[in-house]
């Protein structure tokens, strides 16, 4: 059963080397972790529940990273006291749900995150 996961992951990691835009983009990633932990984070499933700063900070730094998959959760409409602490939001988003107004505009380079969360 053990040699059977890690054929695969082996696999899964020899099929990464050979994407050359994903060599490019997670070549930084790639150097710190080393290729099997990126294998393994690009398969990961993240969820993020709450999206005031801290949230939304974390949310940044992890689909840089390139996990997978990332949902985003808060049940709270964005205020306006949100402008400050979360820089995804802007006026126009306040009384909106954040993950709506965090989505479209992604960190440099990385495709968006749709609508209702996972990438």
């Amino acid at each position: 059963m053990a040699s059977e996961a890690m054929a695969s992951e082996a696999k899964a990691t020899s099929e990464l080397t050979k994407n050359k835009a994903f060599m490019d983009l997670y070549s930084r990633q790639i150097g710190a972790f080393g290729i099997e932990t990126m294998s393994k984070l690009v398969n990961m499933k993240v969820l993020i529940y709450g999206l005031g700063g801290v949230g939304i900070e974390t949310a940044k730094n992890l689909v840089l990273a390139g996990p997978g998959t990332v949902t985003l959760v808060d049940d709270e409409n964005a205020r306006i006291e949100d402008l400050g602490s979360n820089f995804y939001i802007r006026e126009e988003d306040v009384g909106s749900p954040p993950p709506r107004g965090c989505g479209p505009r992604p960190a440099g380079g990385h495709p968006p995150l749709p609508p209702g969360g996972g990438r």
